[in-house]
């Protein structure tokens, strides 16, 4: 039983945090049908205190070093758990958001502000469009 422990080590150790993070995300868009970010699978992936360049699909990670005898951050943090929630139904919120104010934009890209029925549109859009944020913040 050792030996498969160490085995399983060692194949863990050789294997790229990068493809850890690109494997996680494969197995929850095409495996389990979910829509997902990259965010949650590159810190696991990776672990520690890092900064995250993503250009969506492509990330890129920097590991940030700090030295433990000038660590306080940890002192200033306090973690708050609202209970579980549904990754994949809050991405598919955003989308819907997102394909409803882009539809917004096209529909409403030729107002002129100098005519006042232009205007009348323009804040009614404006209205909407709050509409939509706060629903995506309520969610």
């Amino acid at each position: 039983m050792k030996l498969i422990s160490a085995s399983s080590s060692i194949a863990v150790a050789l294997i790229d945090p990068y493809q850890i993070a690109e494997f996680a995300y494969k197995l929850e868009i095409e495996e389990l049908s979910l829509e997902s970010g990259v965010q949650d699978q590159y810190a696991a992936a990776f672990g520690g205190i890092n900064f995250m360049e993503i250009d969506y699909p492509t990330v890129k990670i920097s590991s940030i070093k700090v030295d433990a005898k000038n660590f306080e951050l940890e002192s200033q943090m306090i973690r708050v758990y609202f209970g579980s929630r549904s990754s994949s139904e809050m991405h598919l919120q955003v989308i819907k958001n997102y394909k409803e104010i882009k539809l917004f934009e096209k529909r409403f890209k030729p107002i002129k502000r100098k005519n006042f029925l232009d205007l009348k549109i323009f804040f009614n859009v404006v209205r909407q469009l709050k509409r939509i944020l706060i629903d995506f913040l309520l969610l």
